[in-house]
């Protein structure tokens, strides 16, 4: 009886058989072994007997080092004995060992804040559907961010651990959290009246902050001086 997962890297049907044999590289111990294709279960997740290494695991968002770019992170998509898998912000996969990553930055995706395609405030564990792109027509979970790019996880999705990087202006926020952020963003800068604060139209409105200490971060305009 095997229990884990792997790649099918050959299918082979067998004389007076009426189920095929398939040859699968395990991600646990890289050997591999013949199995029934009844036997098999197309899975997003990817095992390697162990989920932790180095106080890294899987899933974590982790700042790169070697990629050629001082700004590279990246989440692991697979803990190995001596290695990980990443999917790095421009969703490129790499092999990467443990003294080549500079650190956890899940605090911070999440408590990180982008912009969908319609304006609406997006965050960690929302539900995007995909308005652009390759990966147009889908709808997942975001699972880190990072800036204005979104690590993406479906389950439907069996590569990478069901990750991939799609930018925030190529989502739009789903369900009904949606409505109410447009109806709120519609309605958010008129006084009790209907009449627009002098305000210059910011009040209610999501900025990016230019310069200063939060330079980079976005946040909500409560009021003007």
């Amino acid at each position: 009886l095997h229990v884990g997962t792997g790649t099918v890297v050959a299918v082979e049907r067998m004389e007076n058989e009426t189920d095929c044999t398939a040859v699968v590289l395990t991600d646990m111990t890289h050997k591999e072994i013949s199995v029934r294709t009844s036997q098999l279960q197309e899975s997003a997740e990817i095992a390697s007997g162990q989920d932790k290494l180095a106080g890294y695991e899987l899933h974590d968002l982790v700042v790169l080092s070697g990629g050629g770019s001082n700004n590279e992170v990246g989440v692991i998509v697979r803990v190995g004995r001596e290695e990980f898998t990443c999917i790095n912000n421009h969703g490129n996969v790499r092999e990467v060992r443990p003294e080549e990553l500079r650190g956890k930055r899940n605090s911070t995706s999440n408590r990180a804040v982008a912009l969908d395609a319609q304006g609406n405030q997006i965050r960690v564990n929302d539900l995007v559907s995909i308005a652009d792109g390759p990966f147009k027509g889908r709808q997942a979970t975001i699972k880190r961010m990072n800036r204005a790019q979104l690590f993406l996880y479906s389950q439907t999705r069996t590569e990478n651990a069901g990750i991939f990087v799609v930018r925030s202006r190529s989502c739009v926020l789903s369900g009904q959290k949606g409505k109410v952020e447009r109806g709120a963003a519609a309605g958010g800068a008129f006084g009790a009246r209907g009449k627009k604060k002098e305000d210059g139209g910011l009040i209610g409105k999501t900025v990016r902050i230019q310069s200063g200490q939060w330079k980079g971060y976005l946040g909500c305009v409560a009021d003007t001086t």
